[in-house]
C-alpha cells in the first residue's frame, strides 16, 4: 500500500472487503471520477487564467514579497526587450529593466498588504533606444502566495500630448503679451503723433 501511494495511487481496495462491503468498489470509483473531474476543472481554470493574463494589453509583472519575478507577460517582453525565461525567478531589483528603478522599487517597498500603489510618469527606454513614459500600478494579492502584481501602461503619447499642450499654452501666452505690447506701442505712437501735430 505504501509503495502504491508513493507511486501516486489515489486509493486502494483490500481483497475480501469488496465482498463484505459491496458499495466499497462503487465508492472508490466515484471518488476517483470526482478527483479526476476536480483536477480537470482546476487545469481548465488555470489555463483560462493564463489566457486572460496573456491577453492583457498592459505590462504585467508578478513579484513575490521577497522581490523575485514570478510572472512576465508578452507585453513586458515587447516593451522592455527582455524575455520571460531570462527574468523569471530573478530579483526585480537586479534585472536590467530599462526604467526608473528607484521609483518602482520605492513603490514596491511602500505597497501595503491591501492598498495599491501608483507611480506616474516612469521614464523607460524601448529596445530601439527611444524613451517613453509608463504609468505603473502595484496591486497586492491577498492569497497564499502573497505576491504583488505590477501593471504598466505606456502613456508616452498622452505625456507628449500634455507637453505639446503646455508648449502651445506658453506660445499663446507669449502671443498675447506681444499683442498687448503692440497695442500699447500703437497707442503711444498715436499720442505722440497727436502731440507733434
Amino acid at each position: 500500500v505504501v509503495q502504491a501511494l508513493k507511486r501516486n495511487a489515489q486509493d486502494y481496495l483490500v481483497k475480501g472487503y469488496v465482498q463484505v462491503y459491496p458499495n466499497l468498489l462503487w465508492r472508490a470509483i466515484r471518488y476517483a471520477l470526482e478527483r479526476k473531474r476536480a483536477h480537470e476543472e482546476v487545469r481548465a481554470a488555470h489555463a483560462a487564467t493564463k489566457r486572460l493574463l496573456e491577453s492583457l494589453p498592459s505590462i504585467l509583472i508578478g513579484v513575490s514579497r521577497a522581490g523575485l519575478i514570478t510572472h512576465w507577460n508578452a507585453v513586458a517582453e515587447k516593451t522592455f526587450g527582455l524575455r520571460a525565461d531570462d527574468v523569471v525567478g530573478k530579483p526585480l531589483a537586479d534585472c536590467p529593466v530599462p526604467w526608473e528603478r528607484s521609483r518602482v522599487q520605492e513603490a514596491l517597498a511602500g505597497c501595503g498588504s491591501t492598498q495599491p500603489a501608483r507611480v506616474d510618469d516612469v521614464c523607460f527606454t524601448r529596445p530601439d533606444g527611444r524613451s517613453g513614459y509608463l504609468g505603473v500600478t502595484i496591486v497586492p494579492m491577498s492569497d497564499a502566495h502573497d505576491e504583488l502584481l505590477v501593471f504598466g501602461a505606456d502613456i508616452t503619447e498622452r505625456k507628449q500630448a500634455e507637453l505639446e499642450r503646455a508648449k502651445l499654452q506658453e506660445q499663446l501666452g507669449h502671443a498675447h503679451k506681444m499683442e498687448m505690447i503692440g497695442q500699447f506701442a500703437g497707442g503711444i505712437a498715436h499720442d505722440f503723433h497727436n502731440f507733434l501735430q
